[in-house]
């Protein structure tokens, strides 16, 4: 591709380095990465090889050459690696353990090569959603090499990719593949539907198109995101109103952990089947089942329905709650988390010792059966190795995994998680004590290391969000100066934020992770609410930067994708959103919200506010429940200029989006 010449370059990796890295893993770490495991073998790999890429794609587009790179296919649902006597005649050092560790090399690979892409200014081509390397109707007998036919499929991608051409439809050997791309320009969508032996696959993928101009020639460059979806925004947040906790005194001041139950429904058939699993009144550390009522749109606490009591308050830990012994002084003052996992038909719940000046580094993790029976724990989410030497910076420390709990989709968890499908995170006020100075992310999968795990076991875990603590960020005017702008790792981080519980949402093409919580907006102070210039909200001494907003964030789990795979660290995942709550929430910008629990059938998300205090009935602060319901408006937005009308009906039929169609036509008929 001399200077000056225009050509285009076609970038695409073989598959003999991953298969290579599998079948001769033990002798190929032992001559060139000796020192490592092989898991580190797999990460010095997959970098040498990026890094080879990196140099491929800077040396051709220093000739001014179009670049195309594509991503690799599942090379482990390849015939040769899913057929097991193909696999034993070819690769027969390649264990079915392995199988899934080539998954999640390919999705690393492809990761970075997205990122490299962007770098370079190429055009990714997508080899990873398609099933020529699956279908025996395009492979060779060997069950990895394609046939005749599928190589003429892979040359019509690669011409798709460069000629920007239009609806194309093609058979090869009993075969259909169908691409639609609408005509329409700067965000719109894809979709590729393949239908092979008797089965549909439909992928959909937002697209955004850019143009360019070098040299006197424009290009047309199209890069499609996640084919996960869309982003969740507030306006797909529909308040439905409020209920509060049942009447007495054992359970004011709970609230604080919350898990949705789907197998209970007391409330009949109004719209919120299913119970919650909450706390009690804090120093007790007890949990109890409720019901859901219908909520109400209210302004006072004595105007919102009751729920009732299902199960009364108990020791979900079966005493666990009373014995924590890992360190000198260990103490566990809440169950702070709650959640019910329908695969294995238990309620997980998380220990946390809020206050923890010592940061001692204690378990946290048991579970119950759903009538909070045969309790078994406790267990440390993650390794306690600390490369520093101090427990209190162990990427994995309680005080970053104690508190709220939460599922992530199943697909999701499969594909890129390794199973971890439960997420754990802590965050408390000023973030120290080992902590985290903002919301914290980790995914676990307790049935995974054991049937129950051993009481004290260290589990396996992924560190997906955590904000490293930096002390200048803990300022306070008098003492330590206001760090430079940029200087934390969460935006704006106030001593005073709290963040209690969360959500992750994945309805359709729209998807989110939410955080609840609390956002400090003033200075930070220790001290008497007095001596930092007055705090309404808060009145004991401590931390205080007033005002307060009671907030959600919206977290991308797209960007997880990036931790995963190395591409970026934990503490550079940030919200693409922040929302205030203070003119929904009774208790306005001093509303303290407590934990969250998430209805995935229904959209239903329920949040807790704590100790309410505009009750005229009770003499304790008493908790209530809000209730959000998911109706995607993003997804029904089809042509994003912010309204939803009929004009998003028509292009959602022609893409094909069934599921914006549907979104678009209840939010116009006004459900």
């Amino acid at each position: 591709a001399p200077a000056g010449n225009r050509k285009i370059a076609l970038v695409w990796i073989g598959s003999n380095d991953l298969f290579g890295l599998y079948e001769n893993n033990v002798s190929l770490c032992a001559e060139y990465y000796s020192h490592l495991t092989l898991l580190a073998c797999e990460d010095a790999v997959i970098d040498e090889s990026c890094a080879n890429v990196d140099t491929i794609l800077s040396d051709i587009k220093a000739t001014g050459a179009s670049i195309y790179i594509a991503l690799l296919d599942d090379q482990s649902k390849r015939p040769v690696i899913t057929d097991v006597s193909l696999r034993n005649g070819v690769f027969p050092n390649i264990t079915d353990e392995e199988v899934p560790r080539m998954s999640a090399q390919i999705v690393n690979y492809n990761n970075k090569v997205k990122t490299l892409a962007a770098t370079h200014g190429a055009t990714i081509v997508d080899f990873f959603n398609t099933t020529i390397f699956e279908n025996s109707s395009t492979l060779s007998s060997d069950g990895n090499h394609p046939n005749g036919a599928g190589y003429d499929a892979i040359a019509r991608i690669w011409h798709q990719a460069i000629t920007g051409a239009a609806t194309t439809t093609t058979t090869v050997a009993g075969t259909t593949s169908t691409t639609v791309k609408p005509s329409t320009t700067t965000s719109t969508a894809a979709v590729t539907t393949t239908t092979a032996a008797a089965s549909t696959t439909t992928t959909t993928s937002a697209v955004s198109t850019t143009t360019t101009t070098t040299g006197g020639s424009s290009t047309t460059t199209t890069l499609a995101s996640s084919a996960s979806g869309r982003r969740l925004h507030p306006k797909d947040l529909v308040y439905k109103g409020a209920f509060a906790f049942p009447e007495g005194d054992g359970w004011g001041y709970g609230g604080h952990a919350l898990a949705y139950y789907p197998a209970v429904d007391a409330g009949g058939t109004d719209g919120y089947p299913g119970s919650l699993y909450t706390s009690g009144l804090a120093p007790d550390g007890l949990v109890g089942e409720i019901s859901i009522p219908e909520p109400v749109i209210a302004r006072t606490f004595d105007s919102l329905p009751r729920a009732a009591v299902l199960r009364h308050l108990a020791d979900i830990t079966g005493g666990r709650k009373d014995t924590c012994t890992y360190c000198e002084g260990c103490e566990y003052r809440n169950v702070d988390g709650l959640e019910y996992l329908p695969n294995i038909n238990k309620i997980v719940w998380n220990l946390k010792d809020w206050f923890n000046v010592s940061a001692c580094d204690q378990d946290s993790l048991g579970w119950s059966k759903p009538d909070m029976s045969n309790p078994q724990g406790v267990w440390h989410i993650g390794s306690r190795t600390a490369p520093s030497g101090d427990e209190r910076y162990n990427e994995f420390h309680n005080a970053r995994t104690c508190d709220y709990l939460f599922k992530a989709p199943e697909d999701f968890a499969d594909k890129y998680l390794g199973g971890k499908q439960l997420i754990a995170g802590n965050h408390r006020e000023s973030g120290a004590l080992g902590g985290s100075q903002g919301p914290t992310l980790f995914a676990v999968a307790p049935w995974k290391d054991g049937n129950p795990p051993q009481s004290g076991q260290n589990l396996d875990a992924l560190a997906l969000v955590y904000y490293r603590e930096r002390f200048d960020c803990a300022w306070n005017e008098s003492l330590i100066p206001r760090p430079a702008s940029g200087a934390c790792d969460f935006p704006d981080y106030r001593a005073f934020d709290s963040w209690t519980g969360g959500a992750w949402i994945q309805t359709g093409e729209v998807r989110a992770i939410l955080i609840f919580g609390k956002k400090a907006k003033g200075d930070n102070c220790y001290g008497t609410p007095e001596g930092c210039g007055g705090d309404p909200c808060h009145t004991g001494k401590g931390y205080h930067a007033y005002p307060y907003e009671p907030r959600v964030l919206f977290y991308d789990p797209e960007d997880l994708k990036d931790v995963i795979s190395g591409s970026k660290k934990p503490w550079e995942t940030l919200p693409y959103e922040s929302y205030s709550l203070a003119d929904t929430v009774i208790g306005g910008e001093c509303a303290t919200l407590g934990a969250v629990a998430y209805d995935e059938e229904r959209g239903l998300i329920y949040v807790t506010e704590q100790h309410t205090d505009t009750s005229e009935s009770l003499s304790i602060h008493a908790p209530m429940v809000h209730v959000w319901q998911v109706v995607p408006f993003s997804a029904a937005d089809f042509d994003g200029d912010g309204i939803v009308e009929v004009k998003d009906v028509i292009l959602g039929l022609k893409a094909g989006l069934l599921k914006s169609v549907i979104s678009a036509l209840r939010i116009l008929v006004g459900f």
